[in-house]
C-alpha cells in the first residue's frame, strides 16, 4: 500500500484505538470499502462517477476495489455499535469489480459511451509524476498524483463475511446507488443529464 497521508492517519488511528482496547475501551473497528451515494456534497469518492458522467471515463485504472452504498456502510456502523464484539474490525464491503467494469456501470448509467479499455500502467504512472509536478506548482494537492495513481493500480477487493455473519451485514445492487447517485447530483447542480433524457428525483 502506498505510503501517503490517507493511509497513515487510517493506519495510526486504528492502532491507537486497539491499543486502548487492551486497556479495557469498549471499541469495534469499522474498514468500509469505496462508497457511492446520494447526498455527497463536496463532493468525494463520488467525483469518480462525476468524471465518467461528464464523458471523461475513456480509460479506466488497472486496479479493483470494492463498491458500496454508502446508506448500507451507515447501516453497517450502527450494527457495528449495536452488535460488535469488542476489539473486532469488520470489512463493511460491496460489489468486488475492476475499475474498467465499475466505468462501465457508470457510463451505462449516466447515457454515456463505454471506456475503451485500460490505461496502461506507464501512462498512469507519468499521470502520477505529472500531477505532483503541478500540485507542488499550484502549492495543494490535487486529486491526480503518485500516491493515488498507485493505488488505482492495486486491486482492493476484501470480503465483508464478518460483518455478514456477525451484524447481519449486506448491500444493494450497485446500479441502484450509481443510478441514486447520478440523480442526486444532477438536482443538485453538479452534473448534467444527456440531452432528451428525463430524470426522477426520488
Amino acid at each position: 500500500m502506498p505510503e501517503c497521508p490517507y493511509v497513515i492517519t487510517k493506519r495510526d488511528a486504528e492502532r491507537v484505538v486497539m491499543e486502548q482496547v487492551s486497556r479495557g475501551l469498549d471499541a469495534v473497528i469499522v474498514n468500509p470499502v469505496y462508497m457511492l451515494g446520494p447526498w455527497d456534497w463536496k463532493p468525494s469518492s463520488g467525483r469518480m462517477l462525476l468524471e465518467v458522467g461528464a464523458g471523461k471515463g475513456l480509460f479506466a485504472p488497472p486496479g479493483a476495489n470494492d463498491f458500496v452504498d454508502v446508506r448500507d456502510v451507515a447501516g453497517g456502523i450502527l450494527a457495528a455499535a449495536e452488535r460488535g464484539r469488542t476489539g473486532r474490525r469488520y470489512i463493511l464491503g460491496g460489489h468486488a469489480l475492476s475499475y474498467l467494469e465499475a466505468w462501465g456501470v457508470f457510463a451505462r448509467v449516466a447515457g454515456r459511451m463505454q471506456p475503451l479499455g485500460v490505461a496502461p500502467r506507464p501512462i498512469v504512472r507519468v499521470a502520477g509524476w505529472a500531477g505532483d509536478v503541478a500540485s507542488l506548482a499550484l502549492a495543494r494537492e490535487l486529486p491526480v498524483n503518485s500516491a493515488a495513481t498507485r493505488m488505482s493500480m492495486l486491486a482492493h477487493n476484501f470480503s465483508s463475511r464478518r460483518a455478514e455473519a456477525e451484524l447481519g451485514y449486506s448491500f444493494r445492487p450497485l446500479e441502484t446507488t450509481v443510478a441514486d447517485a447520478w440523480e442526486w447530483f444532477i438536482a443538485r447542480g453538479f452534473a448534467k443529464a444527456p440531452r432528451g433524457r428525463t430524470v426522477l428525483v426520488r
